[in-house]
């Protein structure tokens, strides 16, 4: 009898563990490092109207391909999905450091993250295939950590590259990681499971991009096409839910939307979101533009919303062992509107940065608190056989979330900023440092559109108040899966 491995760094595992960690951590820097180096993009780029899709398209992408890489793991193998997306963030990361103009490398971001997220989605379905049930839950374990540590020091190392080097080696790095990642796990992880066929809904996947494309679209040029997006988004998604109610293999399970208590769960969290990730993206924007803050403050400024999401994401989960799930989520929504409000005095009245800082630090504590609290109760209410299709499903929201959430935070500042001075140009002299006089109506511009994303923010957060006012703690006994009656 073969002795079990200890660790997941034991002998025959680390090749594995190499591989599956390393490819998450890409993903995982890629997100907040492009958002320290904002300014910098953009003064060099151009197309400040197409600021805020460096980030929705990325996020767009990565939601829209993890929806459907289930079906290609189920079919071809952890193995075979693990290459192609891998080398296809290479090849995007180098086509994004090498992009000569904005509209090229808001492509290349949406390469970037449909290879992102079937990254995620393999190094999920990777941990439950390749270690034994006595390392699961430290393998799952690792995998968070991984994303919260390449969250917490992106930003780190975004600054320090600043310092030296072009925003282009952000995304240039991660090509030799990607080569790392391909040489350890290219033999590492499993094939298929059994033989099976693979079936994607095609028109579904189709339909979603239309609508949440549309979505974002409305909330990212805050102008007269927004009516034109919003009711092209409210056509593609009614075709969309009646396709997904009647497909033998639906692309997002309809019960896991708008089923109790899952709506709830899934709007609480995804508002919290959008309502914090969207500011966090464009405080570098704020500090560089409207603050004349240096590069390195502005890198580094993503950093204190990061760090109270990890610190309250721990919390919580140590607090759900004595206190309802439900109560902790109560709580966290409810801080939402203090720490938001907070966040906006801050601003609004120029407070000093460190303490903005603080404030994003508190907001980052209520989105932390939310979003574990949200998902311990998906897990402990749906049945075990459709924890899978439940839990994707939360996270596909909780993605749109941070898609919608950084392109009305962007369309507000770009609306305020073509309000005021006419064009959006001058957000570019503005983040370059040209002492124009257009940049001087930009500077001022980007300091209150920032303001009123920060109103946008705090009706979101409301939002999520009242979406979780009226869920209550079944009776029975609690951390018992499947207590829902879905089944």
């Amino acid at each position: 009898m073969s002795q079990q491995p200890k660790s997941i760094l034991s002998g025959g595992l680390l090749p594995a563990s190499i591989a599956i960690f390393s490819a998450v951590a890409i993903v995982a820097f890629e997100g907040l490092a492009v958002t320290a180096a904002l300014p910098e993009l953009t003064a060099e780029l151009g197309g400040v109207r197409l600021l805020p899709w460096v980030i929705t398209a990325f996020l767009l992408a990565s939601g829209v391909t993890t929806a459907v890489a289930g079906n290609f793991i189920d079919a071809l193998g952890t193995s075979t999905v693990f290459r192609w997306s891998t080398v296809g963030f290479a090849l995007s990361s180098l086509a994004a450091a090498l992009a000569p103009s904005m509209p090229v490398l808001v492509a290349a971001r949406v390469l970037q993250g449909a290879s992102g997220g079937a990254i995620v989605s393999v190094g999920l379905a990777a941990v439950a295939l390749v270690y034994p049930n006595h390392l699961t839950g430290r393998a799952f374990a690792a995998n968070s950590n991984v994303w919260g540590v390449l969250g917490f020091a992106g930003p780190a190392i975004a600054a320090a590259m600043l310092q030296v080097a072009s925003w282009r080696w952000i995304f240039l790095i991660m090509v030799p990681i990607c080569a790392g990642a391909l040489i350890a796990g290219w033999k590492a992880l499993p094939g298929p499971v059994e033989s099976s066929t693979l079936e994607v809904d095609w028109v579904s996947a189709g339909l979603l991009v239309v609508t949440v494309g549309a979505l974002l679209g409305t909330v990212s040029d805050l102008s007269a096409t927004s009516f034109g997006f919003l009711a092209l988004a409210a056509a593609a998604g009614g075709v969309l839910w009646r396709r997904m109610g009647r497909h033998r293999a639906p692309l997002l399970d309809r019960r896991f939307i708008a089923g109790h208590p899952y709506l709830q769960l899934s709007l609480a969290a995804s508002l919290s979101l959008a309502a914090t990730m969207g500011l966090s993206a464009y405080l570098p924007v704020y500090i560089r533009g409207a603050r004349g803050g240096s590069a390195a403050m502005a890198a580094w400024s993503v950093l204190w919303l990061t760090i109270g999401w990890t610190v309250a994401a721990n919390v919580a989960g140590r607090v759900t062992d004595r206190v309802s799930e439900y109560a902790v989520l109560k709580f966290g929504a409810a801080s939402g509107v203090l720490t938001v409000g907070a966040a906006w005095a801050a601003v609004a009245f120029s407070a000093p940065i460190p303490l903005i800082f603080a404030t994003y630090f508190a907001m980052g504590m209520t989105v932390g608190t939310v979003t574990n609290a949200a998902l311990q109760i998906v897990r402990l209410e749906v049945a075990d056989h459709l924890a899978g299709r439940a839990t994707s499903v939360h996270a596909f929201m909780r993605s749109m979330g941070m898609s919608v959430g950084a392109g009305l935070a962007g369309g507000v500042i770009l609306a305020t900023v073509a309000a005021t001075v006419g064009e959006v140009s001058g957000v570019r002299e503005a983040l370059a440092g040209e002492a124009t006089d257009l940049a001087g109506e930009a500077v001022a511009a980007i300091g209150r559109g920032f303001t009123f994303a920060h109103i946008a923010s705090l009706v979101l957060i409301v939002g999520a108040v009242l979406c979780v006012r009226g869920l209550t703690a079944p009776t029975g006994p609690r951390h018992t899966h499947g207590r829902s009656a879905t089944s």
